[in-house]
């Protein structure tokens, strides 16, 4: 079920470029609603799943995919690899930084 879902969320993210501006690339932000997190579970996220949307963003074509996740420290597991090989393999995929602490949950 998680994969349908993140599948629905990149294919909303492509059908949505008939709605360009006249010669301009269209911007979409993909938001995550309650209804993701009662189905994908509450943030954060493995990273794994991030490499997941990431790859289907860029199988569908994004020009370019921007993250806005809080990646404080190294997550379990395979996820960060799987995250980095992601990223690699699109090639255009930007994460945002800061020194901001994150909620404290989110450790």
């Amino acid at each position: 079920m998680m994969l349908k879902t993140i599948f629905a969320i990149a294919l909303a993210f492509t059908s949505l470029s008939s709605a360009s501006l006249a010669g301009h690339p269209p911007i979409h932000i993909i938001l995550i609603d309650k209804a993701t997190t009662d189905e994908l579970g509450p943030l954060p996220w493995p990273r794994d799943r991030h490499a997941n949307l990431v790859n289907i963003l860029c199988g569908a074509g994004a020009k370019a995919v921007a993250l806005c996740f809080y990646y404080k420290s190294p997550g379990p597991g395979r996820g960060d690899k799987a995250l980095a090989s992601a990223m690699a393999k699109c090639g255009k995929v930007y994460i945002s930084t800061g020194v901001a602490d994150g909620p404290q949950s989110w450790e």
